[in-house]
């Protein structure tokens, strides 16, 4: 019955409506076009066509778990480290710490020199060039992020 000649009714007959467009999941009544425009100008959304910041989904979503974040931080800052001082830093297990490196090696991320000193196994850990890139891309999208939600 939503669609008879009834339901026009039950609007007074002052009512006028504005054709709307869709905007997203949303609806805006095209009169207000001249407001959205100087809204956008004052808030920066002009800009929106040359944003950039889409450049961080080219990276593995593989590499936004919290402790390879961390550890992609330290060998940032250090150059490397081994795999018993990365344990101590982060404070997990030799389990879940493996697992973690070796899915940030697969990625391409981080490479590992694995040596034998006094009968026992030394792993060291490094940021291949690609994990220096992906740490500068998202040091740069961050370092952005938060300039603009101070300045806000």
């Amino acid at each position: 019955m939503l669609g008879s000649s009834k339901s026009s009714a039950i609007l007074p007959a002052t009512a006028k409506l504005l054709p709307s467009r869709a905007i997203g999941n949303t609806t805006m009544p095209q009169g207000s076009r001249a407001q959205t425009s100087q809204a956008q100008k004052a808030t920066g959304l002009d800009k929106i066509g040359q944003y950039d910041g889409r450049k961080i989904l080219t990276l593995s979503p593989k590499l936004f778990l919290p402790h390879r974040l961390l550890v992609l931080d330290i060998l940032y800052r250090f150059g490397y480290a081994d795999f018993r001082e990365l344990k101590h830093a982060l404070g997990t297990t030799d389990g879940n710490l493996a697992s973690h490196l070796r899915a940030l090696e697969h990625e391409g991320y981080v490479r590992v020199d694995k040596v034998i000193i006094d009968r026992r196994p030394r792993s060291t850990y490094f940021l291949t060039d690609q994990g220096h890139a992906a740490c500068d891309l998202l040091k740069q999208y961050l370092d952005r992020l938060f300039n603009h939600a101070i300045k806000g």
